[in-house]
């Protein structure tokens, strides 16, 4: 709304006027707080419990990996922290999650239904459902049963087919293949439904109701691992194997390079065992049947010449494969965490040893990364680019490695081609068992070799152990009860139903464009008001004839009082009413208002002006075959246009028959004629005229009058009217301009101080000294003693 600024007054929250408001309104905010403390006493009564189960898990030091930097504190600490954040990653992981639910029976779940609400079951549902794992099953879909007798039941899977079968027998369609079996454990639900459920979105839900709160001690880091589900017993189960599973998930990847170490060693073994024993077998036989039995010195010299050089080429040749499979291992894409070390093979390729450690570094931290990042997070495309770099390097370092490995095969082969042609001037029976001796004896050898290293890499397997153990196991009696707090809830609810009344109400006022309060008209307009008028709850038209000495009758004469002080002086006698547009009470207003002057001993003429829908006539049952129409017009004197009404002092000038041209009577000289006459033969003149919002009428007659009374029905009228009312009074074609406030309803709004606070302001003794000693309600005197309500009522209707 448009208001004219210069009677913009500062806005303040007026805090009675809402507390009234809510007090008006209290059986809106009595019937939400019953509804709202109903629902959470339901809420409290039927709302499920859940058990948070809790273990302690703790990440010790591994004293072999500890370094001069990580003695001191502050590198201790973040590495602890580091490694914190890694585990509590791996504890919410996916596949640890899902590992746990291959473990636990937690795919078939039971629900329990009892008059009002259902509950979850565990292991005490009294039924054992086992699907057919080689048949189609529909997950998700719940499957009822409702117990006949110990043996029997009926199955329902479809809504409204039920099918009577027996436990132990085995049901099967097209969506289901299952068995239920009677559990010694006998359920107090009469009806009772399981439903198959998917393992990957069980693994999700339990992810998210996964709480880990880790904390880092001098020794290690403490992690504390939470649950809360609806079972005390599933709680405690899924923490506990979630527990079991992480550490056996731990130790898997720990003994897997000393696995793939073992298995490499067992492929070499296998290869080299046949040769070992051919070879012995060969030369066994050579001595029995040659009765040989040792070699000559200068054989004996060539012998262990080509058996040194024979050692160094087993030696290549084993790094040779090593290489191989070094090279296919790389190439292949496969995690380098179980790669079999370059330092196992070969000692003196540090450099190898060195990239294949930080390749395995950079897969570990690319595997902590993906735990809690997205694929495309910056940190893993860094991560993948290393790795990229680093394998080239690797592949370069093989390559490197292999061509050296083959020139030095190449020279001990030509150092052994030089060596056999000595030996070939041995008799013929010494060279035969040189060759056999040399080949036993370097197999011999290897055979050892790998026996030896196969023995330390089973001695390391088996005493890997885990640098992480269960500080404290989940147990049923710790297992915390969470259940709704029931105070809490009912205060909240009780909040809430005060709240929403409260808010609606606010709402509902604050886009209210009707004029419904004081604050409404004071802080838009200077525009005196004159008075306010209450509703009237009685059928009659004129309710201050009818009941004089009732509180409706009684404002209006304090509005009679208030226009005394108006019109001083004794040539001022008209007074018009107006409005903005029908529907004010402006011709209602207008004849109580000319009644109860003339009971004030005042000659009263009330004329009615709204030639266009005149209504006068009506509410004093009047003809208006003749009127003011006709005596603009010329056809009726003044006299013949005046009538009697049945009120002393009170006479009616009807509007007459509508005429098509009331605009242009008004300015015609029979209308001065009209107020010169009546001015000499009435006190005062009541003016009742149309809305001038509509029509220009009530602008023709304001010349002529000396107080001009606006109309405003509360809650009826917009308040954009009040900007008109501003220009208008800006503009003095009204003088005397005052608002008078029409239909308030002292019990919906703040109308209880237009009420009492404007007619007790200007007329607060006319009305109880009406009736002589007595006050008008029977006694004038004010009691001595007030109560609580009365005194609260009276401070509402101060203005602070």
């Amino acid at each position: 709304m448009e208001t004219n600024p210069g009677y913009l007054q500062e806005e303040n929250i007026n805090y009675k006027r809402y507390i009234y408001l809510f007090l008006s309104h209290w059986y809106w905010f009595a019937l939400c707080i019953i509804i709202a403390l109903t629902v959470a006493y339901f809420k409290n009564r039927y709302a499920s419990t859940y058990y948070m189960a809790t273990a302690s898990l703790i990440s010790e030091d591994d004293d072999q990996q500890q370094d001069v930097l990580s003695q001191f504190r502050s590198i201790r600490f973040l590495k602890n922290n580091i490694e914190l954040q890694n585990e509590s990653a791996k504890l919410r992981s996916y596949t640890l999650a899902h590992r746990t639910i291959e473990v636990l029976d937690f795919d078939v779940s039971y629900m329990g239904y009892g008059r009002i609400r259902e509950k979850a079951l565990y292991r005490n549902a009294g039924i054992n459902v086992v699907f057919d794992t080689t048949h189609i099953q529909i997950e998700g879909t719940p499957v009822y049963i409702n117990t006949i007798n110990n043996s029997e039941y009926y199955l329902e899977i479809y809504k409204g087919k039920k099918i009577r079968m027996k436990y132990g027998q085995e049901y099967y369609d097209s969506n289901f293949k299952f068995t239920v079996f009677r559990d010694l454990n006998v359920s107090t639900y009469g009806k009772l439904s399981f439903t198959l459920h998917d393992k990957n979105r069980l693994a999700n839900q339990y992810r998210a109701m996964l709480e880990i709160d880790a904390s880092e001690k001098q020794s290690g880091t403490v992690i504390t691992v939470k649950i809360k589900t609806d079972d005390a017993g599933k709680s405690v189960n899924y923490i506990n194997t979630l527990c079991t599973e992480y550490i056996r998930f731990g130790l898997e990847r720990k003994t897997q390079i000393a696995a793939n170490t073992q298995d490499f060693l067992d492929n070499q073994i296998r290869a080299i065992n046949d040769s070992l024993r051919m070879s012995e077998r060969l030369m066994l036989l050579f001595k029995l049947n040659n009765d040989v039995v040792d070699l000559n010195k200068q054989g004996q010299i060539a012998f262990d010449n080509l058996k040194s050089y024979n050692q160094q080429k087993v030696e290549l040749l084993f790094k040779l494969n090593y290489f191989d499979y070094l090279l296919k291992y790389i190439n292949e894409n496969k995690d380098p965490q179980n790669m079999l070390s370059p330092a196992l093979v070969d000692g003196t390729n540090n450099s190898l040893t060195a990239l294949t450690a930080e390749l395995s570094n950079l897969y570990s931290k690319k595997e902590e990364f993906s735990y809690s990042a997205k694929i495309d997070n910056p940190s893993i495309e860094i991560i993948n680019r290393k790795i990229a770099s680093s394998k080239e390097q690797i592949i370069e370092n093989i390559t490197n490695s292999i061509q050296n490995t083959k020139n030095k095969i190449q020279l001990l082969e030509k150092q052994i081609a030089g060596i056999s042609v000595e030996i070939k001037k041995l008799p013929v029976s010494e060279q035969e068992l040189f060759n056999i001796e040399r080949k036993y004896d370097i197999n011999n050898k290897f055979y050892n070799f790998l026996l030896e290293r196969r023995a330390e890499t089973g001695i390391q397997r088996a005493s890997t152990i885990s640098t992480v153990r269960v500080l404290d196991e989940a147990r049923i009696d710790n297992t915390q009860t969470i259940a709704t707090k029931k105070s809490l809830v009912l205060l909240i609810a009780f909040f809430m139903g005060f709240l929403i009344p409260a808010v609606i109400l606010i709402l509902l006022d604050l886009i209210n464009p009707t004029i419904s309060y004081h604050e409404d008209i004071e802080n838009n307009t200077k525009i005196p008001i004159l008075g306010t008028i209450g509703h009237n709850y009685t059928d009659s038209d004129i309710p201050v004839q009818t009941d004089p000495r009732s509180p409706f009758a009684e404002a209006f004469r304090r509005i009679r009082t208030n226009l005394q002080y108006i019109l001083r002086n004794k040539e001022d006698k008209v007074i018009m009413v107006t409005s903005t547009i029908s529907g004010e009470g402006k011709t209602y207003i207008t004849a109580n208002l000319a009644a109860i002057m003339a009971m004030s001993n005042k000659k009263i003429l009330l004329a009615g002006f709204d030639l266009r829908r005149p209504r006068l006539n009506t509410i004093f049952n009047i003809g208006n075959q003749v009127g003011i129409s006709t005596f603009l017009i010329g056809k009726s004197t003044f006299d013949d246009i005046i009538f009697a009404v049945g009120v002393d002092n009170l006479w009616v000038a009807p509007s007459g028959p509508i005429p098509p041209n009331p605009a242009e009577l008004l300015e015609t000289d029979k209308m001065r004629e009209f107020i010169a006459t009546a001015k000499e033969n009435f006190d005062y003149i009541i003016i009742d005229t149309p809305p001038i919002a509509l029509v220009t009428d009530s602008l023709l007659i304001a010349e002529y009058s000396n107080a001009n009374i606006f109309i405003l029905r509360q809650k009826y009228t917009h308040k954009d009217v009040l900007e008109l009312l501003n220009n208008l009074y800006e503009s003095n074609k009204f003088k005397n301009l005052n608002i008078l406030v029409n239909d308030v309803i002292v019990t919906q709004s703040l109308g209880y101080k237009y009420y009492y606070g404007y007619g007790y302001h200007y007329g607060y003794g006319y009305g109880y000294a009406y009736n002589g000693d007595k006050g008008y309600y029977g006694n004038s005197e004010k009691t001595d003693e007030e109560s609580l309500v009365t005194r609260f009522k009276r401070w509402l209707r101060s203005d602070g």
